[in-house]
């Protein structure tokens, strides 16, 4: 299945190669996150380039707790969520993981046209490839930008608001979603 049949404007360009991507000990790390993570999508889990390269593609965990979505990507069975237990199994284990590092406040800056991440305070996905002997491959998806106008004035207060649905200092959902949407 190749997604990016719909969209003519997009490819995945590695500097060096797929070659230059190793079966174990990766990790990829795309910018932006935009709206809907289409970059991430379609230029990671279901890029045709990588198929041969096992990989788990890590997502916030409110997305993994959340009632349809969560199944949905438990089911596509490569997906896992982004918390830092998870990720520190995953990479004592070796496994290639993709993320997103911007996150949540990468898709709050968005705008239409207008290339933004956000990395101010994300440092510890490379504190974790130093600890683990990770090669860190960025990824930066040109052109994610155009692909929805989004609301973009009050960025400050939209990040507040987005920080406590999330509650991002522990990385994990707010109480009243993981007890609603675990129980399944």
């Amino acid at each position: 299945m190749d997604p990016r049949c719909y969209y003519d404007h997009c490819e995945l360009h590695l500097p060096h190669g797929v070659e230059d991507i190793k079966n174990e000990k990766s990790m990829l790390c795309y910018h932006p996150h935009g709206a809907l993570c289409v970059g991430f999508s379609w230029n990671g889990a279901h890029a045709p380039e990588l198929k041969h390269i096992p990989a788990k593609w890590l997502v916030v965990d409110v997305l993994m707790h959340a009632p349809l979505f969560g199944r949905i990507l438990r089911w596509i069975g490569n997906v896992g969520g982004a918390d830092a237990g998870n990720m520190k199994r995953l990479m004592k284990e070796g496994t290639n993981i993709g993320i997103i590092p911007g996150g949540f406040e990468d898709a709050t800056i968005m705008k239409k046209g207008s290339e933004r991440i956000w990395l101010k305070k994300r440092k510890g996905f490379i504190k974790y490839a130093l600890r683990f002997g990770y090669r860190v491959h960025p990824v930066y998806n040109f052109g994610e930008c155009d692909t929805f106008y989004t609301f973009h004035w009050l960025a400050k207060l939209r990040m507040v608001w987005f920080s406590t649905l999330t509650n991002t200092k522990l990385n994990k959902p707010i109480k009243p979603l993981d007890k609603t949407f675990t129980k399944f």
